[in-house]
């Protein structure tokens, strides 16, 4: 019988206590939120009538952001709260609406056709609140994707994108995980030419909107290089660009709660002075 390590018995001790109690964990997350917001679902009114999580501030009169938070391959509108999205509302009084995308679109036509359905929703019911949308690794990647689309980006007041891709024809070959690979080229019946399409790095002169950009510099599922190179062309553009490199280790990671709040508040700042000219941050990590 082979020994175990004590780090690694502590470790799998650990995971094993984890998966006992999560659905406990969850629930009680759950009910804390629900204690401190207005908890409510909403049906998007077109496409798949794909399901979101709207959580508001109760203690605020008036609506100034609301924040669309797409989620990673294999989460779902609860377990996105992993990403640290839930202090949006208690910290800055905003809308958070997490659409749930257990069926791995990417960025089908399917998916920026509900997305562009819940934007245009969100634009009507709140006509006065800034639209920041959000997302982490496929999440971003469709945030970025989005960007490629006319009437979704008319909508918007930035973007936050974590452990994204910004050239979806690229990461095919980049990426280390197949479940990553097959679940991109079946979003788009195996057509590679509508991953460029629907790429940012090939649609930079159209983008005008702050965009927020956090990565790891050793992620092996959405490698950074081909975002780094877009950042340096969005920067060219004179586009405001933020950039937030994770220092971790070699992983693909989630974004701290305060990364995400430093975020936020960027794309809001950036977005009330829109300033001609290159304004790009390059941020260490938090």
């Amino acid at each position: 019988m082979t020994a175990v390590s004590p780090p690694r018995a502590i470790w799998l001790r650990f995971r094993t206590i984890s998966a006992r109690y999560y659905y406990f964990l969850s629930a009680l997350l759950c009910y804390g939120l629900v204690r401190r917001h207005e908890v409510r679902h909403l049906k998007i009114s077109a496409g798949t009538k794909r399901g979101c999580l709207v959580i508001a501030p109760m203690t605020h009169a008036s609506i100034r952001r609301v924040v669309v938070h797409l989620h990673g391959m294999g989460d779902n509108k609860w377990r996105a709260f992993r990403d640290g999205i839930g202090v949006f509302p208690q910290r800055f009084g905003a809308i958070l609406v997490v659409p749930d995308l257990r069926d791995s679109p990417w960025c089908s036509d399917r998916m920026l056709v509900d997305l562009e359905s819940l934007l245009s929703h969100l634009h009507r019911s709140y006509p006065h609140a800034a639209i920041v949308l959000s997302g982490t690794s496929m999440g971003g990647s469709i945030a970025l994707s989005a960007l490629t689309n006319s009437a979704i980006r008319e909508k918007l007041s930035g973007v936050i994108a974590v452990s994204a891709a910004t050239r979806l024809d690229q990461l095919l070959t980049t990426t280390d995980s197949e479940s990553v690979r097959g679940a991109l080229l079946a979003s788009v019946d195996h057509d590679r030419d509508k991953l460029r399409d629907k790429s940012l790095h090939y649609s930079i002169p159209d983008i005008s909107v702050p965009v927020c950009l956090l990565y790891s510099a050793a992620d092996p599922v959405i490698p950074s290089v081909h975002l780094l190179e877009t950042a340096t062309q969005l920067s060219a553009r004179g586009i405001p660009l933020r950039l937030v490199r994770m220092d971790r280790p070699r992983g693909h990671y989630r974004p701290l709660a305060a990364e995400l709040c430093d975020a936020l508040s960027w794309i809001h700042d950036a977005a009330s002075t829109r300033t001609t000219g290159a304004r790009v941050t390059q941020s260490s990590p938090v």
